[in-house]
């Protein structure tokens, strides 16, 4: 039987295989029969495809909504030439360079800054801060750690973070006196 579900607010089909086993003697079955599983992309994502804000936003709560915008006025008021760059699995915050990367979820914001955890720490007190493995550190080209942002009770500490990460990655990574 094949289920299937709404994950992310992205359709999941899920397979369903058995393993049947006698001695040393295996048999599999797979459901749906393999040669009508298919992967298809949704037609709206051919290889011109654009991501957009909107592919985002599109079957998460309200918060998220409110939580995603709230993050962009207060960058673009910061630092009015910031970019917001949505790609198929994120949103990255150019200032000049990617600062952040937001994942957008069904009830929080995922949003990874790029600078070291410390400093992060310096900033968010109410929020859960999870300090990221050194290989996905390497993979971003330099120290970072992720924040979980599910309300906006603690507007300050989010303009206090956006505010530290835009000085700290215009002074080419340099630490900022505390």
């Amino acid at each position: 039987m094949i289920l299937t579900e709404i994950h992310g607010g992205k359709l999941v089909k899920f397979v369903e295989i058995k393993k049947y086993v006698c001695k040393n003697d295996y048999i599999y079955t797979i459901t749906p029969d393999f040669e009508t599983i298919q992967y298809i992309e949704p037609p709206e994502l051919g290889e011109d495809y654009s991501f957009s804000e909107e592919y985002h936003l599109e079957g998460v709560d309200q918060i998220v909504k409110d939580i995603y915008s709230k993050v962009k006025e207060i960058t673009l008021g910061i630092d009015s030439k910031s970019k917001f760059n949505p790609q198929k699995y994120y949103i990255s915050i150019k200032a000049p360079k990617n600062i952040a990367y937001l994942e957008l979820k069904n009830k929080k914001v995922r949003f990874t800054a790029m600078m070291p955890e410390k400093q992060i720490r310096n900033s968010i007190k109410n929020y859960i801060v999870l300090p990221l493995s050194q290989g996905v550190q390497d993979f971003y080209g330099r120290p970072c750690a992720a924040v979980f942002i599910d309300n906006l009770s603690h507007e300050d500490e989010i303009v206090n973070l956006i505010s530290s990460l835009i000085a700290y990655n215009q002074d080419s990574g340099k630490v900022i006196s505390e």
